[in-house]
């Protein structure tokens, strides 16, 4: 090997030995192949062999997904390629998460898909707001008001012309129509009437909190009444697997199943924070288990909540502790 080609090869490795200790400021991990980087408030990407693919130009960027990574320039959106080829103009004020080749993109407060291979537009920026249906393929969309649904081609699958529409649950969607509320399919068809004042959809339980004529009750994801439509207020959770409820301006409680278990027989009750909870009875105070059982009787003019294992109540115009069941501690 003669002194040239010696001298061409240190040269090399010298390159590749300063490329590679290049000190960046953010290093991503590695997704598709290429990792996110920064180097003075410039973003790229860089190969597992430590080479840059794509150099730190953008003011932001995201990591690469499908073969396309969305980058931010001057205050504008678009996406490249893993050679650094842009392939949607950057033109856009926002870009969204792409699937199976299409991407959601922002521009004038007006939302559309473009195709992000080419950029080529699926649909026109027309629709004013969107929400993820949480059905793949599919997105709501809203136009001058109102909301419908459309899939990845821009084929409107749900027409637009419902007042409000939100996913709520594998396929189910909470919609307005009219002033009142119902639940449809993601094909459009109506799966709960739209008929209720109110609706408010329970995961955990697979319930829907209905309001109906003024009374509240439950019902299932098929639209049958598990708990009948007649009380004036339920509470908005569960606590310790038990719901407050009231009926005729007294307060009980639900359990998950939908079970009265303690009656509406309180003037006023708290939510079951704690494994008692403090109620109202002829205007005393005292405090229940879960079961309903009266674990203190309700003979207090007032009282607090429980902390620490005890309780602060008033009787004959006195104030001092009790413990659980009920003795009057000195500790303060």
């Amino acid at each position: 090997m003669n002194i040239r080609s010696i001298l061409s090869l240190f040269l090399i490795f010298s390159a590749l030995t300063i490329l590679n200790s290049i000190d960046y400021d953010y290093i991503g991990e590695y997704i598709e192949e290429l990792a996110l980087v920064k180097q003075n408030d410039r973003w790229g990407f860089i190969d597992r062999k430590g080479e840059i693919v794509v150099a730190p130009k953008f003011d932001a960027a995201y990591p690469f997904f499908e073969g396309l990574a969305c980058v931010e320039l001057y205050g504008k959106w678009g996406a490249i390629d893993i050679y650094g080829e842009i392939v949607v103009p950057i033109i856009y004020d926002e870009l969204f998460s792409f699937f199976d080749g299409v991407i959601r993109a922002e521009l004038d407060g007006k939302y559309g898909f473009i195709y992000n291979r080419d950029g080529e537009i699926v649909t026109s920026l027309i629709y004013d707001r969107w929400l993820d249906s949480r059905s793949e393929g599919l997105v709501l969309v809203s136009q001058d008001g109102m909301w419908g649904l459309v899939d990845r081609s821009g084929r409107e699958v749900v027409p637009l012309k419902y007042h409000e529409a939100e996913s709520c649950y594998n396929g189910l969607i909470k919609v307005k129509l009219n002033g009142k509320y119902g639940f449809i399919g993601i094909d459009g068809v109506e799966i709960i009437p739209i008929k209720y004042d109110y609706v408010d959809f329970f995961f955990l339980e697979k319930l829907i909190k209905v309001k109906l004529n003024g009374k509240y009750g439950f019902i299932d994801m098929d639209g049958v009444e598990v708990v009948s439509i007649k009380y004036d207020y339920i509470d908005f959770y569960w606590w310790r697997e038990l719901i407050k409820v009231a009926l005729n301006g007294k307060y009980g409680f639900l359990n998950r199943s939908g079970v009265e278990v303690v009656p509406c027989i309180y003037d006023y009750a708290d939510s079951f924070y704690d494994e008692i909870t403090r109620v109202k009875l002829n205007r005393k105070y005292g405090f229940i288990d879960r079961d309903g059982v009266e674990v203190i009787p309700s003979i207090y003019d007032d009282a607090d909540s429980f902390r620490d294992g005890k309780v602060k109540v008033k009787l004959d115009g006195r104030w001092f502790f009790i413990d659980r069941e009920g003795n009057k501690i000195s500790t303060y």
